[in-house]
């Protein structure tokens, strides 16, 4: 109820207790009580509508809190975890500082390195068009050296071959007798004769380092070939108690290639079987083909192998083996590398390698060639 009704209900009830002693307007009290009544009665229902209402607001203010209370719980725990990510990165920020500190110092190291790369990439680039011209000069004083060897190793054979023939003829005339003189000339035309073999390889070097030396291929018997320098040098082997036995494989087919030069080969690697292995040692010779075609040849010595770093000059110039000659033959070093330089002139292959029993083996190969390929 309002103020005005309430004093209106105070007033009636004033009015009430003074009609009491004054029963003509005690009906008119009655009458304007009723009138209040009434009012109060529509009051009440008024009421009772707005506490319905009241009733249905408190529930759903109450449902509405329920709510609110949940989001702040969850707010409180999106805080909580906004706090520790802000945590997190603000420890990631540190970090941050201090790796862009560091790039910051490797950077200005960097640039430093940069400069002086650069400094040492125009140095290297002088040094560079230096070694150029280095090398020019040196092909230039090798070709030279070269055709200087050539010529005089050409003039020196002329003339210790008359002088290696010349003592020939002597020691047969002297032959049979017991002379100081006969030793001589024997220990001149065996001399001469090495020397006549040096100077021949040296030939072979200049004429392979000139680009002079020409192949005249044909189509050859493999095994005809080998055979001969085998049935050469068995005599050779004879005079150390060493056996040459020669394995030949069945059904070679005729093989294209420069005989003299192959020969050359074989007889470098027979010749160096027999002189590095020892007395009465068993040397093995053969020849065989590959699933492919090519054609080898292998020689099997009875030295005592290779070292590691022997295997790894093997095949260079004048390069000189750790084992020694058991007979005291004579080695310039060069023979192992005009072979290798003959073989790949036929596009072949040459190795070496230590075998478990001992010794070592030297081997070859051939590519086959199409029986219409020109020879060079």
């Amino acid at each position: 109820m309002d103020q005005r009704f309430c004093r209106q209900l105070e007033q009636l009830r004033a009015q009430i207790e003074s009609l009491a002693h004054d029963p003509e307007n005690l009906g008119r009290a009655a009458e304007q009580a009723g009138r209040l009544l009434e009012e109060l009665r529509s009051r009440r229902d008024q009421l009772m509508v707005l506490n319905q209402r009241l009733a249905t607001v408190s529930a759903e203010s109450a449902e509405l809190v329920v709510d609110l209370e949940e989001k702040n719980l969850a707010l409180a725990e999106t805080n909580a975890e906004l706090a520790r990510a802000n945590a997190h990165a603000a420890e990631l920020m540190g970090e941050i500082e201090i790796k862009n500190h560091r790039i910051s110092i490797l950077n200005d190291a960097l640039s430093k390195s940069n400069a002086m790369a650069s400094e040492l990439l125009a140095e290297l680039e002088l040094k560079k068009a230096d070694l150029e011209q280095a090398n020019t000069r040196l092909e230039t004083a090798n070709d030279e050296k070269s055709r200087l060897l050539g010529v005089v190793a050409h003039d020196m054979r002329s003339g210790i071959g008359g002088i290696h023939g010349l003592a020939k003829l002597l020691c047969m005339d002297l032959e049979g007798q017991q002379s100081e003189v006969l030793e001589h000339l024997q220990l001149i035309e065996t001399e001469s004769g090495h020397m006549l073999e040096l100077l021949a390889s040296l030939l072979d070097v200049t004429s392979l380092d000139q680009g002079r030396l020409e192949l005249h291929s044909e189509r050859c018997d493999f095994n005809h070939l080998v055979r001969q320098v085998t049935d050469y040098y068995r005599n050779f082997a004879g005079r150390k108690d060493q056996t040459l036995v020669l394995e030949p494989a069945g059904g070679l087919k005729d093989v294209l290639m420069d005989p003299v030069r192959i020969r050359q080969a074989c007889d470098n690697l027979i010749s160096n079987a027999i002189k590095y292995s020892q007395q009465g040692a068993a040397i093995r010779v053969s020849t065989w083909q590959d699933p492919g075609g090519s054609v080898g040849f292998s020689v099997v010595d009875g030295g005592p192998g290779l070292s590691a770093q022997d295997l790894a000059g093997l095949f260079k110039p004048f390069q000189k083996l750790t084992p020694q000659p058991t007979g005291g033959e004579d080695s310039h070093g060069l023979g192992l590398a005009i072979t290798k330089q003959l073989i790949d002139l036929h596009e072949g292959k040459v190795w070496a390698e230590n075998l478990p029993e001992g010794g070592c083996r030297f081997s070859f190969t051939l590519p086959a060639k199409p029986a219409g390929e020109a020879a060079r």
